[in-house]
């Protein structure tokens, strides 16, 4: 089985920025990028993290970014690309998630955290439990619900999106 693209393409400065990595085995680990003008491919290292880490791409401050986290670790990495053209990864700060929140819950099953947005937010995924932290780590809200462990989706909808003539049907 080949590479797969891992989490949601990220779309900046007219490229199109993909985590393209394999899920086992062998340890490729890269991003692919589409230059949506040239409308040509090329590869961009990731920063040099454990390619086995749970890694997301994302736009932060006008850069891409990558959030890292190994499993039931209570923290998370956010690494920034500060040099596009050399491919200079830097480490910007480190987010603590809310230790006393989800230790109550791992017995119950897993939880899962993703960076839903540019500030930075975290949406933890708890058995029964979405808790809402900002980028310090510190809990901003949280949600009861009595369903199934929800699915985080890194996809974002915008309000720019082009009406076109078919959407009017």
């Amino acid at each position: 089985m080949g590479p797969a693209i891992f989490g949601t393409p990220v779309l900046l400065h007219g490229n199109l920025h993909l985590h393209w990595k394999k899920r086992w085995g062998t340890r490729y680990n890269r991003i692919l990028v589409f230059d949506t003008v040239a409308e040509s491919f090329r590869q961009l290292r990731p920063p040099a993290v454990n390619p086995r880490n749970y890694t997301r791409l994302l736009a932060m401050d006008g850069m891409l970014a990558m959030s890292v986290s190994k499993e039931r670790v209570m923290d998370m990495s956010i690494f920034m690309l500060e040099d596009y053209d050399h491919e200079v990864w830097a480490f910007r700060y480190k987010i603590k998630l809310p230790t006393m929140e989800i230790r109550r819950f791992q017995d119950q099953g897993d939880w899962w955290a993703d960076v839903v947005s540019e500030e930075g937010d975290i949406l933890v995924s708890c058995f029964g439990w979405l808790l809402h932290c900002d980028k310090k780590g510190n809990l901003v809200s949280k949600f009861q619900y009595s369903d199934d462990l929800p699915a985080i989706t890194p996809h974002r909808i915008k309000e720019s999106l082009v009406q076109h003539a078919f959407f009017k049907r």
